[in-house]
Parts: C-alpha cells; sequence; structure tokens
C-alpha cells in the first residue's frame, strides 16, 4: 500500500499513472493480478480506466499475459 500512496503524492492534482502487471490469465502466482485486485488496491486513490487483458510472447518464447490500465489520481 505504501507504494500505491507513494504513486499518489508524487502525481500532479489529476494526474495520470499507466500499469502494467502480470495477469491471473498466467496461473497462480503471488505476482499475478486480476482485475478485482487491482481495482481493490488502486481504486481508493485513482479512478480506473479500462483494463486491457493482452497476451506478449517473449524472448524464450513463451506467451505471458498483462494487465495495463491508465488510470487518474484523485
Amino acid at each position: 500500500m505504501k507504494f500505491i500512496v507513494g504513486i499518489h503524492n508524487v502525481l500532479r492534482d489529476e494526474g495520470v499513472y499507466m500499469l502494467t502487471c502480470f495477469s491471473d490469465s498466467n496461473g497462480p502466482g503471488w505476482n499475478h493480478f486480476t482485475k478485482q485486485q487491482i481495482s481493490d488496491y488502486f481504486g481508493g486513490h485513482f479512478t480506473l480506466g479500462e483494463m486491457l487483458n493482452y497476451p506478449s510472447l517473449e524472448g524464450d518464447g513463451v506467451v505471458r499475459f498483462f494487465y495495463t490500465v491508465l488510470m487518474q489520481k484523485r
């Protein structure tokens, strides 16, 4: 939570932050997030835009899934 508050504190009023993180579509993992988790973590400080879940073919030949969301400081 300190990370999210820190982002909020350094942004100007109505500033924007773009988050890209691992998606739960990759399967269970400590750093794989659901849409609900992202909303729960950031929703108190930001207005979240559309959350995109997309695949990426990585250099090791493995397809990994990510969420990207643009959010605005409240």
